[in-house]
């Protein structure tokens, strides 16, 4: 029997069910009506890289190593990281390798370095900009990319956060992801064929507040995201029914608003336990425009009471982690959605704020 396995990351039935509903969804509609689905609670943390790697493996986070997007090395001081060679336990595929199955998975996070599978993959999230080594084999991908015009991983919101480019890479991704699902699906009669649309997550993202917004040129944006997994379900479904097989719809975790923010670093720094050092204070551009344009007399006095009493830890992970004074910090969080509390261990170790792959 084959097994198609269609991944919508961040998948949330608050977007689901109104698009069933609106006849927008059609195949995803009938996987609901005449298969079982239900709400299932991700792991903990929710993260996609662990999420995923759940899924792949049918193991728990604590059992297969992959825990964060981050690791640390206790030894060196030093972040990395995680991808698949930290992965302690085998995915699916290898274990449908191992009786002679072939396999095609492609875009499942954190699957790169890809594995020299009994099949093809082409890896997902966690991919670096330069793309070596993201697929196997490489000649096949070479082949693939060249028959439907190029192939994209993932889009950097982070280098283009006006939503008018934004929404125009998405379709240019959703496009090309379209082309490679289709050529992939009739290349040859996969055992296992495992592909991930992760337009959905990003999308939401950037576009949760428009979704459905009156006069928002950005409305459907999210709508067409999950309409473009609901083709490739259509596809996998008429696949399944011909040559006898079952069609699985899964994700990693859900999706919804974000109301409000609660910064547990800032907590952590106004009960003492978490210490800023000289670092952020340098970085933070509050006290640039208190230097610059307040009177002298009030100049010294925000600065003391407002500036060094109210410490705003709201960067990126690596830009908390370089604020943070170890010799004074016992309790520490870098994360921003993820409440994560860490006990501090590296007052003597040589901290480095630098990200690198192990």
């Amino acid at each position: 029997m084959k097994l198609y396995v269609i991944g919508i990351d961040g998948a949330t039935y608050r977007i689901i069910r109104p698009l069933v509903e609106a006849g927008k969804l059609p195949n995803i509609a009938r996987m609901l009506h005449e298969g079982c689905s239900g709400r299932l609670a991700s792991t903990v943390p929710p993260l996609s890289p662990v999420a995923w790697t759940t899924i792949t493996t049918g193991a728990t986070p604590a059992v297969h190593g992959i825990i964060d997007f981050l690791g640390y090395n206790k030894t060196t001081g030093k972040n990395y990281l995680f991808d698949s060679t930290h992965r302690q336990v085998d995915p699916v595929w290898t274990l449908a390798g191992k009786v002679g199955k072939r396999s095609c998975v492609v875009n499942v996070p954190l699957t790169y370095p890809v594995d020299e599978l009994n099949g093809f993959m082409i890896s997902g999230l966690g991919t670096p900009p330069t793309n070596e080594g993201l697929a196997y084999p490489l000649e096949e991908f070479k082949k693939m990319k060249h028959s439907i015009g190029g192939y994209h991983v993932d889009i950097d919101i982070q280098e283009n956060q006006k939503y008018e480019k934004v929404a125009v890479l998405f379709r240019k991704v959703m496009e090309k992801r379209q082309k490679c699902f289709d050529f992939l699906l009739d290349k040859e009669p996969w055992d296992l064929f495992f592909f991930v649309f992760t337009n959905t997550d990003r999308a939401q993202h950037v576009y949760w507040r428009e979704h459905d917004a009156e006069n928002s040129p950005f409305a459907d944006v999210i709508a067409e995201c999950y309409q473009e997994a609901d083709r490739a379900v259509g596809k996998a479904m008429a696949k399944a029914e011909a040559e006898g097989g079952v069609v699985m719809i899964v994700s990693d975790h859900g999706f919804g608003p974000l109301k409000n923010r609660f910064s547990l670093s800032s907590w952590l720094h106004s009960k003492g336990m978490l210490t800023p050092n000289s670092i952020m204070e340098r970085d933070n551009p509050l006290k640039g425009v208190i230097k610059k344009h307040v009177p002298t007399r009030l100049k010294k006095f925000l600065i003391r009471t407002v500036f060094k009493s109210r410490q705003k830890f709201s960067g990126s992970s690596a830009e908390l982690i370089r604020w943070i004074d170890w010799e004074k910090t016992k309790i520490y969080s870098h994360k921003k959605l993820i409440p994560y509390i860490f006990l501090s261990m590296m007052r003597h170790l040589p901290i480095q704020h630098n990200v690198q792959r192990s």
